[in-house]
């Protein structure tokens, strides 16, 4: 699953691109790319993403809760949709 129209992020690892959509305040999403070479796998996604989801084999989609990041209490990704894998949380 992925989001058309993301914005590309040369992060190299999956924690580096949650950080990168952290930072970004108008980011909701991620989506990682897992066939990619390292440095092409992260993309950013927003409002002008568009919020369209497609099915893409060999990426994941994480959606970022900001419910309360200004006191860093509860600020986390859901990975919502990848290959072979569960639900899981990345807690910030």
């Amino acid at each position: 699953m992925n989001m058309d129209h993301g914005a590309w992020s040369a992060s190299s690892t999956i924690s580096e691109c949650q950080n990168a959509c952290y930072r970004n305040s108008s980011c909701t999403a991620v989506d990682w790319v897992l066939g990619d070479p390292v440095g092409n796998q992260c993309w950013l996604h927003g409002r002008w993403s568009g919020g369209t989801r497609n099915n893409h084999t060999g990426v994941d989609h994480y959606v970022i809760s900001r419910t309360d990041c200004s006191k860093l209490i509860i600020c986390y990704f859901v990975r919502v949709a990848c290959l072979n894998c569960s639900l899981d949380y990345s807690v910030f």
